[in-house]
């Protein structure tokens, strides 16, 4: 005898994992109730049987005595369990005032710095980099040329633990001119992420359950398609949020170095500036006259070569007349 069973669909799947999880949280609820009724109970008990034993052992004494006796008994008891009244009040006010340790922060700046040979000193910021566990992603030079002593171009990424140490620890490289930080905090939207990718795997769980136990072909192949297109979206959030962490645990820091500008040449004055201004000049004039020769003097001597030639051919003319 075969039996019918009913296609399930998407909005079906949901309904059912949201009631499910409806009951998990209802009854996670409930235990933890009943577990502090227990709790309390417990410790009205202790310490009432605490204050019996004092009053039973004061005996036939007067009643001053049995308040004492009484008193006794709860301070005993708050020796022996610290964190029944008192204690507990203080441990929750702790928790509520403990910072939360989880808060994911990305920080982006740039430093800019002016130094005596960028080359060389983005060198040794690389590999400074590499020693506290960060990273290079990108360098660009600009060479130097005349007075221009370049410049270069660092994109660094350093621990988010260790930037405020680490923009200090930029001026053994060179001058620190400018530093600018930034903090964005995004850990509502890691957990946002998070939620959405752990709902996305109990439902890609469910799928592969109702596959492996489905009795129709229609159903197989719902629950196939189904299970491709909450696996492509898992994938997705699974790589946003491995980029968001990333992004959280490394700063990411634009580094300018520039070179120091050269001191301008202070020309002499008086006779003695006098006699290196002429004596400049001179060297000048020769090295003009000299240049000037240089480019004349090709000229010169193609053009005596071809009068050379064309004498020649002239005089043989008239030789051969004669």
């Amino acid at each position: 005898m075969n039996t019918f069973i009913p296609e399930l669909s998407d909005k079906q799947i949901d309904s059912m994992r949201f009631a499910i999880m409806s009951d998990i949280t209802k009854s996670a609820r409930a235990k933890t109730h009943r577990y502090r009724q227990v709790a309390v109970g417990a410790v009205a008990v202790v310490a009432l049987g605490g204050i019996g034993v004092q009053v039973i052992g004061s005996g036939s004494g007067s009643m001053n005595d049995s308040a004492s006796s009484a008193v006794a008994g709860d301070s005993s008891l708050k020796a022996t369990f610290p964190e029944s009244a008192s204690g507990a009040a203080a441990g929750s006010a702790e928790r509520l005032a403990a910072p939360d340790t989880n808060r994911e922060i990305i920080t982006t700046g740039s430093v800019q710095m002016t130094v005596a040979k960028p080359q060389e000193s983005a060198q040794k910021i690389s590999r400074w980099v590499d020693s506290i566990g960060g990273r290079v992603d990108s360098r660009s030079e600009i060479a130097p040329e005349g007075d221009n002593g370049g410049s270069v171009m660092l994109l660094i990424r350093i621990p988010q633990t260790k930037v405020t140490g680490s923009i200090d620890e930029l001026n053994r490289f060179g001058k620190v001119d400018n530093i600018s930080l930034a903090d964005n905090d995004v850990t509502t939207q890691g957990k946002d992420l998070d939620a959405r990718i752990g709902a996305l795997r109990i439902s890609v769980d469910r799928l592969q359950s109702i596959m492996k136990n489905s009795a129709s072909t229609t159903e197989l192949i719902k629950a196939e398609s189904a299970l491709t297109s909450r696996q492509a979206n898992l994938e997705g959030l699974v790589a946003q949020r491995k980029v968001l962490s990333e992004q959280a645990d490394l700063a990411s820091i634009e580094v300018q170095l520039t070179a120091r500008p050269m001191a301008n040449s202070v020309s002499p004055s008086g006779f003695w500036g006098g006699i290196v201004t002429g004596w400049n000049s001179l060297v000048s004039t020769i090295d003009g006259f000299v240049h000037g020769l240089g480019v004349i003097l090709p000229w010169g001597l193609t053009i005596g070569l071809l009068s050379g030639i064309a004498w020649l051919v002239v005089r043989r003319k008239s030789t051969s007349a004669s």
